[in-house]
């Protein structure tokens, strides 16, 4: 039998905190609402920007995702007794994203 070498101090857990549902789901909204906006932008590019209605309407699926992901990401942190990190990272993915989507948005209806 080979003895198998652990590098530094075993870990234990003495604690019955899961991680939170919500800030699952928000993570996952985060990475389809990246998703979804990179497949509009290859058909918009591919179509040399006159992509049809249906890629607008990507764009503001992405959105409706991206702002799911900062609310059920927000309602994840306040849970307690659960661990916040993938409440945090759907937040800020979120949040990220949301601010990135209205900029296009906001740009496209001024410019």
């Amino acid at each position: 039998m080979a003895k198998i070498k652990r590098r530094g101090r075993p870990k234990y857990k003495f604690t019955k905190k899961k991680e939170s549902l919500w800030g699952i789901i928000a993570m996952a909204c985060s990475i389809v609402a990246l998703i979804v906006f990179i497949a509009a932008v290859v058909v918009s590019v591919s179509c040399a920007g006159e992509a049809d209605i249906y890629n607008g309407s990507r764009g503001m699926l992405a959105l409706l995702f991206s702002i799911a992901a900062l609310v059920l990401g927000m309602e994840g942190l306040r849970q307690r007794d659960t661990y916040k990190l993938y409440s945090t990272i759907g937040t800020f993915a979120g949040l990220i994203l949301t601010i990135c989507f209205i900029i296009i948005y906001l740009t496209g209806i001024l410019f």
